[in-house]
């Protein structure tokens, strides 16, 4: 190695750390400030009282492990254009707390803005949910929209709630690629692929156009026994028959139309919700478990 690589070498470590430590630095600085000014707002402790509600309301994806750069994170939240995520583990240590904490004597599940999360994630929360429930308490959930993942949650209450104009989709499990073979050619792209054996999908999108009878065949078989899990998970967890969400999910136009165009009409008659209540009414309802706040006006 040449002189000039090893000081050039050296140079980049330098640089490499005293980045790191800039971020560190700005990063410190950034929480420092945020101390001060919630310091400053939030003089006292936020009270609770001895019959309260935790409310679950989660804002984006669910994620095992927040994606990207601390110090870029906070700077994204600052700035306002972050890409929301959730850690379930967060969610399982507050339910868990929850559970043996006296003062809490129900889970309010607020599910308008979740986005979405992998069905694993669902079936740890999910079984969290059900750990919470064995301690004699209830779960309430409620949203104007349940996407699928948000369903599957909403299935481990006790009692779900839809607004009257609210809808629910189950659309399934899909799988969507890109293929490249045709801008390949046209761009005279020099490409090797070594490919052995069939089953072999990886390197489809470079080969050809379209999905190959092979991938089409273990794509649907992984499709397949992820609907299969998440149908029979639901099923049991509402305690309806499994076929309620097939009917809902494969014959949804047929079966809205004889609901004259009510998505909710037709999830509160199939029992895939127990009513359809607005926001106040859905209070009311919470109401039963807690205590009011005498300062609340």
């Amino acid at each position: 190695m040449s002189k000039y690589n090893k000081v050039r070498k050296v140079m980049s470590a330098l640089w490499a750390g005293a980045n790191c430590v800039r971020k560190v630095l700005h990063l410190l600085i950034l929480l420092l400030i945020f101390s001060i000014i919630f310091g400053t707002i939030s003089s006292t402790k936020p009270r609770l009282p001895q019959e309260a509600a935790l409310i679950i309301h989660p804002v984006g994806t669910l994620t095992d492990q927040l994606a990207g750069d601390p110090y870029d994170r906070a700077i994204s939240k600052l700035l306002g254009d972050e890409n929301s995520q959730i850690l379930v583990q967060d969610i399982i240590d507050g339910l868990e707390y929850a559970k043996d904490d006296s003062r809490i004597k129900a889970v309010v599940l607020d599910l308008r803005d979740l986005h979405g999360g992998g069905l694993s994630k669902l079936q740890r929360i999910g079984t969290a949910l059900d750990n919470f429930r064995a301690s004699g308490k209830p779960v309430i959930a409620d949203s104007d929209f349940y996407s699928q993942p948000a369903y599957y949650l909403a299935s481990h209450a006790d009692e779900v709630y839809m607004n009257l104009d609210g809808f629910l989709l189950l659309p399934g499990f899909d799988r969507y690629r890109s293929y490249f073979k045709d801008a390949i050619d046209k761009l005279r792209i020099d490409w090797n692929i070594f490919k052995v054996g069939t089953h072999k999908s990886f390197v489809e999108p470079y080969m050809r156009m379209d999905m190959s009878g092979e991938d089409r065949e273990a794509t649907t078989q992984l499709l397949d026994q992820l609907w299969r899990s998440y149908r029979e998970e639901v099923s049991t967890a509402r305690g309806i028959d499994s076929s309620v969400i097939d009917a809902f999910s494969l014959n949804l136009l047929k079966n809205v139309r004889n609901e004259n165009g009510d998505i909710a009409a037709l999830a509160l008659s199939l029992g895939l919700v127990d009513d359809l209540l607005t926001r106040a009414e859905v209070n009311k309802k919470i109401l039963k478990y807690v205590a009011t706040d005498p300062k609340t006006p």
